[in-house]
């Protein structure tokens, strides 16, 4: 990097953290002052007007209600196991399985159904919304979980390596490149 590019750079790195700090502070969702849209640009939100974008990994203020996109560990793990389920069922559809490797298939789907009503009753003891769990708790829920995931994946193996056996070279590019990553 030459010279002139890195004090040009931190020029405007002082002029901006300057402006930063020397900046009135605004209402949340006001524009700023003398702004007035361009035509074709959108209108800035009305003053007040609710914001769902919850920051990242952060919780609400005190006494504030959550904005209503933002869903539970519950409800999060729950679609989980929807994604999943739609993963496998358009592999399903896209491998365009013989009767030989359908049987298979069939095989396959059991494990990952037994694994998924599994899956669904600790989906069910999760709490409906974010309360602030202790370390230890959180270190149990994801070892137990971590458990629950190798035993499937114990169960799975050997009839995915069976399926795998008997896929064409088309077939395996397809179940090579899934989405999502591991959808059994």
């Amino acid at each position: 990097m030459s010279r002139i590019h890195w004090i040009l750079g931190t020029t405007v790195g002082l002029i901006a953290a300057a402006w930063t700090a020397s900046a009135q502070p605004m209402p949340p969702g006001a524009p700023p002052p003398g702004f007035s849209p361009l035509p074709g640009m959108m209108a800035p939100p009305p003053p007040n007007a609710a914001s769902f974008a919850p920051g990242m990994g952060w919780a609400p203020a005190q006494g504030k209600p959550r904005p209503p996109a933002w869903q539970g560990f519950a409800e999060a793990c729950l679609e989980g196991l929807a994604h999943r389920a739609a993963g496998r069922a358009y592999l399903k559809a896209r491998l365009d399985l013989s009767p030989q490797q359908l049987a298979i298939w069939q095989e396959i789907d059991s494990i990952s159904s037994e694994s998924d009503a599994g899956e669904r009753q600790a989906c069910a003891k999760l709490p409906p919304e974010a309360a602030d769990p202790s370390i230890v708790q959180r270190l149990d829920t994801v070892e137990a979980r971590a458990a629950r995931q190798l035993a499937h994946l114990r169960k799975i193996s050997e009839a995915l390596r069976k399926l795998t056996a008997t896929l064409s070279t088309e077939q395996q590019k397809l179940i090579d490149q899934s989405t999502p990553p591991f959808p059994f």
